[in-house]
């Protein structure tokens, strides 16, 4: 049994090993970091929304951070958000990987944010999201774009704020 799960492991390695190796790298994030820019949101939480979910009962959450840095969190319940009950929670690993990770920014009501999207294939791509700022306490993402696509989509997925503490830890090597 134990030779079957270090096969099985050292395959796996090896597959995404090999396909590191191929015509991919990781994608750049289209602005830098921008410390304290959001003085028109609230960040004492997250804010969740119907951006792109393949289920109706689940949810995209974003963790907004003052130092400009966002986190997201896929596919969170409906359920679970209604009850107080998401947990944000990250190990060690999520801080040295790219993924989920990105930056926002938001000027005159206008909303920016990039973020990395983990690949099957072990890179990440980015997704480009625009908007504006409703209230203190929500936003409306209206366009968006997955890493080199060369025109921004159509959407209308409307972000409300949700109260939470502690929020993760937002400092992360690969963000300056």
């Amino acid at each position: 049994m134990l030779r079957k799960i270090i096969f099985v492991a050292l395959t796996f390695f090896g597959f995404i090993s090999c396909s590191r190796l191929s015509n991919c790298s990781d994608e750049e994030l289209s602005f830098a970091r921008i410390a304290d820019n959001s003085s028109s949101l609230d960040l004492r939480g997250y804010y969740y929304g119907a951006f792109n979910v393949s289920e109706p009962t689940t949810r995209l959450v974003l963790a907004l951070n003052n130092n400009g840095v966002m986190r997201s969190f896929w596919h969170k319940s409906i359920e679970e958000i209604e009850a107080n009950q998401v947990n944000l929670d990250l190990s060690g690993l999520a801080y040295d990987y790219k993924g989920d990770w990105g930056v926002f920014d938001v000027k005159g009501g206008e909303l920016r944010m990039d973020y990395w999207l983990s690949q099957i294939n072990g890179c990440v791509t980015t997704i480009q999201l625009r908007g504006e700022v409703v209230s203190d306490t929500s936003f409306r993402i209206l366009h968006y774009r997955y890493g080199l696509e060369e025109s921004f989509e159509p959407t209308d997925a409307m972000f409300y704020l949700k109260a939470y503490s502690p929020k993760p830890d937002s400092v992360v090597s690969f963000i300056p």
